[in-house]
Formats: C-alpha cells, structure tokens, sequence
C-alpha cells in the first residue's frame, strides 16, 4: 500500500513540473510571450486557429496582426478568465531586433517554391539562404543592422513604397475566398485566383494593392501612387474553372480585388549596397501609415528620390525641419535656421521614390521635411 501512495506522490510532483510552461489568463488577459502569434493563440484558446481575427479586432492597438510583441497584454474575448489554461508549445521564428525596446514576432510560414535559390553578401559576408519559410536560419545567417532589423520576407515587403504606373507588374488578382464567412482574410487561408497568363503549381506571388496619389512636395508634380505587399500566395490546385492557393504570409487583410505579381526573393531583400548618390537632398513625400506626421522609431517613410537619383538601400539621410523666418513685435525679422530632427535608412528603391526606416527622431516627421545624405 506504501508503494502506491509513494507512486502517486511521485507522479502528482511529475504533473506539477510539467505545469511549468502552462498559461493561464488573468481577467481575461494574456500577457504575449516569445514565440507566439495570433494564429497559434486563437489555436489554443478557441481550438481554431481562423479565428484569429477576433482576437485582432478586440485589441485594437495591434496595427500589423503579424507584428506583436512580449510582454503586451491581450484581450481574448468570449473566455472565462478563472477556467482558461494553454500551453506554451509556440513553433514560430523569432528575428531579433537590436533596436527598441521590443522584438517583433514574425509568424513562421511554409516553404515557397523558388526556382533559384539566391546568395546575398551582407556586412559580415555570411550567405544568406533563401528557404527562411522552412525553418529558422541560424544566428550568423539572419540578415541584421546595428540599427534596423530587417528580413527579406518581413520589413523590406511590408514597407510598400511610391511607384510609377506601369512600374509593378500585373499578372492576375484575387478572386473570392474560400471561407468567404470570415470578416478579415490572411494567412493559411484558400483563395481563389485569376492570371492573365499560364501558371504552375507551386509558383509564388506577391499580394498587393495601390491606394492614395502622392505627389513631390518639391515640385507639386504626380510622384506615384502608393502600393502596400499584403501578402504570399502559393499555387496548389489547378482546377477546370478556378485556380487555387495557400496564403504563405500576410501583412495586413486581404480582399477581392487585390492584385498578385511573381514572387521573385532576390528583389526584395535587404542588401547594404551604401555608396554616394548623384542627388544628396530631397524631401519626405509620404508614410505607410495614414496621416502625414511620424514620430516612432521603426516607421516607414517615402522620399522624393529613387534608383534615377542614385539611392541605393543602406544608405543614411538626416532628417531637418525647415528654417523658418520670425517676427520681432519690436521690429526686424529674424530665421530659426535648419532643425535636424531624425536620421533614415534606406530599405527599397524604386525609380523615382524609395522606402526608408526612422532610425533616429527627436521631433515629429512631416510631409515636406528635408532629407539629406550623410556619409
């Protein structure tokens, strides 16, 4: 009979180990951990991971449902606080920011058919394989910046950019959804598409969409129309009628609509490439985000000078106000002179716009403000 009790024992100090990694909700809230995603929360919390969205919507300080952060608190509608418990088995890659205050976490996605695999050179010359959508690359291969992180399948696409008409190319769009009851649409989801031309099983492709004319603050002219990459479609069934694919990733909500151009890796990864460019001084024309101010680390800004001008990504642009020219109520005028404000890092360049990253801000960013290269 001791040796029962004495088992039993045994196996209750076991289950109580294992509860180490268990989470439990306080009030209704979950404290984010490394490694998790809104997929693999809703997974465990609702036992299907599409309702991801819910999760989303209640917390309505997540801008970007791919991008959340340790130690931030979640609200998971519909669950009993006091009942709720989950374990902590997320498989999702981390890449490492040295910049902020936090680490994004990036959701990890399935293989993407490539036909060739690319090598690039950074920095530290480590090769940089293009398969980071199989498994995690380890430390010396990640790409990494002493001030911005950047991988080739996450910032770089993200950013979207200003481009001409004619500039990106349009090979077919988004049909309907497969779970067309589902209010937001993102990764892991089947979608139906439409090409203009032959398409094979396992080609990838880039989800887009234009929205908002910009126009050069310097010369009043028509600079492009802002595009946003919302996503990664793989081909996996050639039907009769209709042509289905997986989402690999999404970077925001996906709708009928939006347009798909060939996935190729090797345009939209992050090289320093650095040099000089033929024009030094230009002027901020736009932002990802709506609304015409920045003041973040980390922010996404478009610049009235592109690959024409020769920008390349990597390299660095101070920010400044503008002088401005003051009145004295006892007579004579006088001017503030030029306020540097910030610093950028050139990410992507398209052919008479680029994408840059705030590195540095001490004062809110605005359309108009001038940017000007520094070695």
């Amino acid at each position: 009979m001791k040796k029962i009790y004495a088992l039993l024992l045994l196996l209750l100090l076991i289950c109580s180990v294992g509860r180490a990694d268990v989470l439990q909700l306080k009030d209704g809230v979950y404290i984010i951990k490394e490694g998790d995603c809104l997929w693999n929360i809703s997974k465990k919390y609702y036992d299907n991971p599409y309702l991801w969205p819910k999760i989303w919507e209640a917390n309505t300080y997540i801008t970007n449902p791919d991008l959340i952060f340790p130690e931030d608190q979640l609200v998971i509608p519909g669950i009993d606080a006091a009942a709720e418990e989950v374990e902590t088995e997320m498989n999702e890659t981390i890449v490492e920011s040295p910049v902020g205050e936090k680490t994004p976490v990036v959701v990890k996605t399935e293989p993407i058919k490539v036909e060739e695999e690319t090598e690039v050179v950074v920095e530290d010359d480590a090769p940089y394989e293009d398969e980071a959508f199989e498994e995690e690359l380890p430390e010396e291969e990640v790409i990494k910046d002493l001030e911005i992180p950047v991988s080739f399948d996450n910032q770089v696409l993200a950013a979207g950019g200003v481009v001409q008409t004619g500039e990106l190319s349009e090979q077919g769009y988004i049909v309907d959804f497969e779970e067309t009851f589902q209010e937001y649409h993102g990764a892991h989801e089947l979608i139906f598409l439409n090409f203009y031309e032959d398409v094979a099983i396992g080609d990838a492709f880039l989800i887009y969409s234009y929205f908002d004319e910009v126009k050069d603050p310097s010369t009043k002219s028509a600079l492009g129309k802002k595009f946003a990459v919302k996503g990664i479609v793989t081909i996996v069934e050639m039907g009769e009628y209709a042509i289905k694919g997986e989402v690999k990733k999404s970077f925001d909500k996906l709708e009928k609509g939006n347009l798909l151009m060939t996935y190729d890796p090797e345009k939209w990864v992050y090289m320093d490439l650095g040099g000089t460019p033929e024009y030094t001084e230009g002027v901020i024309a736009g932002s990802k985000e709506l609304g015409a101010m920045l003041g973040h680390r980390q922010d996404v800004v478009y610049i009235n000078l592109g690959s024409t001008s020769g920008i390349q990504a990597g390299q660095k642009f101070y920010v400044y106000k503008d002088s401005k020219r003051i009145s004295d109520p006892m007579g004579g005028t006088a001017t503030t002179g030029e306020l540097e404000i910030g610093q950028l890092k050139i990410i992507k360049t398209f052919e008479y716009s680029s994408s840059a990253v705030v590195t540095q801000v001490s004062e809110l960013i605005e359309v108009g403000d001038i940017v000007r290269f520094t070695e």
